[in-house]
Parts: C-alpha cells; sequence; structure tokens
C-alpha cells in the first residue's frame, strides 16, 4: 500500500504529539514569545502586554516575563499593583538594569517622590542608555515634584457594558441554595474508583455537595468572562481610538486575570468536594456504598 506524502506528514506529526504534547506547548508558547518581543523592541507596547500577560500566567516566575509585563503596563499608562509587582520581580534577576529606572517612573506616576528618587538613583545604566532614557530630565522633574505621566485607567463602564455574571451576595453555608439549573443537571464527577455522581442530589455530605456547587457556580461566571472578554477582543479589534484601545486591553488583562483565579478555584473546590464525599463514604462502609450505587445505577 502506498502513502502518500502528506498522509506520511500527518502520521509523523500525530506521532510526534502523541509522544511530545508538551513539545508543541513550548513552542507555541516561544512563538509568542518571539512575536511579544518583536511588538516590544518595537515600542509597539499595546500589542505586546495581552501576549506578555498569557506567558505571565503561564511561568509568573520568569524574570524577564515580569520585566516585559512591567515595562508594557507602564507604557500603557498603567500603574497598577501588578506593575510595581512585575518589576520588582525582574530587578532581583539578571534582567536590564533600566528595571529600576522603570520601578522609578511608576512611583514619579504616583507622586511617590522618595521613592522614584531612591529607584532613579539605584539605576546605573551606561551613558548612552541615560541619554535614550532622558534620565537627567525625569530625575530632575523628580527633584522638583513635577509629574509629566498621564494616569491613565480609563472608564471601563463607559466603554463597554459587562455581561459578567456576579452573585448577588455571600451565600450562607449553613444554608447554602443550590441553583435551579444545578438541580436538573446531569454531569460525570467521579467520587472514588467504584462510584461516580450523574447529579447533585447524589451527594451525602452536605459539605461536598456545596463545595461542589462552589466550583459550578465558578464554571459559569468563568464561561461568562470567556465570553465577554470575546466581545472586548473585537471591540479592540474595531476601535482606532487610542484612549478606548488602551483602557480596552486592561479590560481583556483583567478579565483573563479573572478567569485564571476563577479555574484555579474551580478545580480547589472540585477537590475539596472529592475528598470530602470520599471520607463520606470511607466512615459508611464498602457495605453502604455498595447499597448506594445499586440505588443510583
Amino acid at each position: 500500500m502506498k502513502v502518500s506524502h502528506t498522509n506520511l506528514a500527518l502520521i509523523v506529526f500525530s506521532s510526534i504529539y502523541l509522544l511530545f504534547p508538551n513539545l508543541l506547548l513550548s513552542q507555541e508558547i516561544i512563538g509568542n514569545e518571539s512575536l511579544a518581543i518583536e511588538y516590544f523592541n518595537e515600542k509597539n507596547y499595546e500589542k505586546a502586554l495581552p501576549i506578555f500577560t498569557q506567558l505571565i500566567n503561564k511561568s509568573p516566575g520568569n524574570a524577564m516575563y515580569n520585566y516585559y509585563y512591567g515595562v508594557s503596563l507602564l507604557k500603557n499608562n498603567r500603574y497598577d499593583t501588578a506593575t510595581k509587582e512585575a518589576l520588582l520581580n525582574a530587578v532581583v534577576d539578571k534582567t536590564p538594569s533600566n528595571a529600576n529606572f522603570y520601578l522609578a517612573n511608576y512611583f514619579h506616576a504616583l507622586g511617590n517622590w522618595s521613592e522614584a528618587i531612591d529607584f532613579y538613583k539605584r539605576y546605573d545604566g551606561s551613558n548612552r542608555e541615560h541619554r535614550e532614557l532622558e534620565y537627567d530630565k525625569y530625575l530632575d522633574m523628580c527633584m522638583k515634584r513635577i509629574n509629566p505621566f498621564t494616569i491613565d485607567k480609563g472608564d471601563p463602564k463607559n466603554i463597554f457594558v459587562d455581561t459578567i455574571k456576579v452573585l448577588g451576595s455571600r451565600p450562607n453555608e449553613k444554608n447554602f441554595p443550590i441553583p435551579d439549573s444545578l438541580r436538573i443537571e446531569w454531569f460525570n464527577f467521579q467520587i472514588n474508583s467504584q462510584l461516580t455522581y450523574h447529579g447533585i442530589s447524589d451527594f451525602r455530605s452536605e459539605a461536598a455537595k456545596i463545595l461542589f456547587t462552589k466550583a459550578w457556580i465558578a464554571t459559569g461566571i468563568n464561561d461568562s468572562i470567556v465570553k465577554n472578554t470575546d466581545i472586548l477582543r473585537k471591540a479592540h479589534e474595531e476601535t482606532h481610538n487610542v484612549t478606548t484601545r488602551i483602557a480596552l486591553v486592561q479590560r481583556i488583562i483583567d478579565a483573563e486575570q479573572q478567569s485564571y483565579q476563577l479555574l484555579r478555584d474551580r478545580e480547589t473546590y472540585f477537590e475539596q468536594a472529592r475528598t470530602k464525599e470520599a471520607g463520606y463514604w470511607e466512615k459508611a462502609g464498602a457495605d453502604a456504598m455498595a447499597i448506594f450505587i445499586t440505588e443510583i445505577a
């Protein structure tokens, strides 16, 4: 049987994917990193920022990612805590020395004069770098308490209307409300090697039921955030107003970070629910579990 070159290539590619799934992921990260650095070097910080946001979420301990991310935030007139934390994470490692200069810019923009002067003086770049960054000008303005920076956080409410679902109030865990849609939802949730639940009423442990519900709610909120983020990205592509684009970038970043945290919380709730319910059946015994399995089959 003859195998065409195209089919052979597909077979080889599929084999590589099955044998080395992380290799393709690494290549994707490297590709994104190269594009982000290219944007950064071209001083196109607006395009660089969303990519470095994704990279920093995957590798939060990477000093260079922190450097690029922090500077990109700064250049987009973002003077949030995230900017400071990223740049502080950068200066502790072998990153460009101008990280101290950008930290000085950060504190300068916020009017924290003593901190700004301290970081300006920590910067030990070459004479050429001093000229390129206009170091003397910024230090002089800081000494005179002149703030040349524009803090543009935008007004998200005027830019786009949120469609993200939020809970009205913190639920009372002693009487935790189970959403009606969850009461009728069918799912597969494995408790142990013998037991898999398909409905919320299957739970015997009240604590496990609450934890599973929290995970389910987190999933719904995250789905809403993902849909809303897609809409924000489309709006970002379609608008040409610089201020609006910058504000939309920040909203996209905030949404991605919120989504990332929700997914982490969800997995924690699921694991805790599984542990609680498995503990219930360990106490109940194998015979009780066998009877229950026949009841829900």
